[in-house]
């Protein structure tokens, strides 16, 4: 029995995977070399309660969480567009935004897959430059201004 999880005894697996990252006034980088992203929304929700009872609750707001990691070969495709656009705005590398656009076909399906982080900007950059087998990493933890899933052309927002 394998210890990974499966669909229809196959699992779906990164290769199936193609990021394409839109930088505004920029550059669009397809099939950039990514080792993983990862994405969250969570809701706040705010409540009001009378004798120790829930009796009302707000509909809250929505915060967004991304990070991406890049092989070193994508951060060396990544940087310089970022660094072509600051320049050209006089502000920083961390302050241009961008969208990345993840799609992914599940195994046995006809389907497509597509998310949407929005308006990202890089909060905090890190590396992983270490001997061994593995090739080097670089990073990113994003500030996500919006999520969407995209589904037979409609955008369905997370938020």
């Amino acid at each position: 029995m394998p210890d990974y999880s499966t669909l229809s005894t196959q699992a779906t697996s990164w290769p199936d995977f193609i990021p394409t990252i839109v930088i505004h006034d920029g550059e669009t980088l397809e099939d950039i070399d990514v080792s993983s992203l990862s994405w969250g929304a969570t809701r706040s929700r705010g409540q009001q309660s009378k004798h120790g009872r829930k009796y009302a609750v707000t509909r809250g707001s929505t915060a967004y969480s991304g990070s991406l990691s890049l092989y070193d070969t994508g951060w060396r495709a990544l940087r310089p567009a970022l660094l072509a656009v600051a320049a050209s705005k006089n502000i920083t590398l961390q302050d241009v935004r961008f969208d990345i656009i993840g799609k992914r076909k599940p195994v046995d399906s006809n389907v497509v897959e597509t998310v949407k982080l929005e308006n990202c900007l890089i909060d905090e950059v890190s590396a992983d430059y270490s001997e061994g087998d593995d090739p080097d990493q670089v990073s990113l933890t994003l500030n996500v201004g919006n999520i969407v899933q995209i589904e037979d052309g409609e955008e369905v927002n997370l938020g």
